[in-house]
This record gives C-alpha cells, structure tokens and sequence, in this order.
C-alpha cells in the first residue's frame, strides 16, 4: 500500500497506545527472577529506569527522588523504576533492606508521592520489594524495590511538590522547564485531536 518514514510511524504508535491503553491501569510488579550480579533480561528505555544505590541510607535515596520519577512516568507512558540494579550494565547488586526499613520505605514512599501535583490517587502506584536470588535461594533483606507507575491522565501536567515536572525520554528523565512545558501541552493537544 505504501510506506511511512519513521517519525510517522513512532507518532501514529504514540496516537494509537493513548487512545486504547486503559485510563489508569494499576501496574502489575514485574514477574522476572533478580540474580545477584547477574543481568536483568530488559534494558533502560522510556518504560524502565534503574538505579544503584550506594549510600548507607537507602531509604532516603529512593525516598528523595521516588516523587521525581514518579511524575516522569506519569507524564510520559506510564514506566518503572528498578533500585538495585546498576545502570550501566543492568546487573543486579540489591539494596540491603530490613523489615524495618521496608515498612519505613513504604511509609516514606507513600508520602512523598502524595504531594504529586495534581492529586493523583497513589493506589494506583505500587511499591514492590523482590527478594535478591542466589544459586535459586533468596538472599536475606537484598532486594531489587520496584516503583510501578501507570500513564498519567494525559490532559495533565503531574508537579512534584516542590513545583518541578518531568517526563521521561528513552533511558533517562529530563526536568521541563518554560518552553518544555509548552512543549509537552502542544503535543499532548496534537496528540489528542490527531
């Protein structure tokens, strides 16, 4: 029949997957096995973000910067964020977490996105911890915390609540400012009377 440039392809695919994704699916936790210093089976693109921790304090690493990319995914496609596994060669290398820190985590986690801008309803966004494996076996308190996070309505602009928005490009998350955000309003309004 004919034959379309690329750039034509990726929007008609973009125009296509917001018009029959459902409006806010909860994301489901990712069912793949996380090996110590083995890699993961996907790579960082727009739908998933890894992120090595090294600092002691590991529930205020992923605390300080769960809203951030939290808001990146809700004003892109909806995506996830994997702490404890390295970016640059998508090995997994855990974060040492206790039942404690776990609950303080979730506590945490749960309170920051809730100062996401507009409200969104943080039922939807699932924190998850998977067990590090070795040679079959779980790994004491390692694990990979995912942070599952479905499109935002995509009429809005999500703020963190120190007023910053983000959106999420293949493998990293990029701050929009002034005329980014006129940007990302002109597409959204092409996209949707395309």
């Amino acid at each position: 029949m004919g034959k379309v440039d690329k750039q034509t392809e990726e929007a008609v695919v973009r125009a296509l997957s917001f018009q029959f994704m459902p409006e806010h699916p909860i994301p489901e936790p990712v069912s793949a096995k996380f090996e110590l210093n083995k890699p993961v089976p996907f790579e960082e693109d727009r739908r998933y973000e890894f992120k090595e921790v090294t600092s002691s304090k590991a529930v205020n690493t992923i605390r300080n910067t769960a809203d951030e990319h939290a808001v990146a995914f809700l004003n892109s496609e909806g995506g996830r964020i994997f702490w404890g596994i390295r970016d640059t060669d998508r090995i997994v290398v855990g974060v040492n977490l206790t039942l404690n820190q776990r609950d303080e985590l979730r506590k945490a986690v749960a309170s920051k996105l809730a100062g996401i801008q507009p409200h969104i309803d943080i039922v939807g966004l699932r924190l998850t911890f998977h067990p590090v494996q070795q040679d079959g076996r779980a790994l004491g308190d390692l694990f990979v915390v995912e942070l599952a996070v479905p499109r935002g309505d995509p009429t809005k602009l999500h703020f963190t609540s120190g007023d910053d928005a983000f959106v999420r490009l293949d493998g990293v998350k990029q701050k929009l400012k002034g005329p980014g955000i006129q940007q990302w309003i002109a597409g959204r309004i092409r996209t949707a009377s395309g």
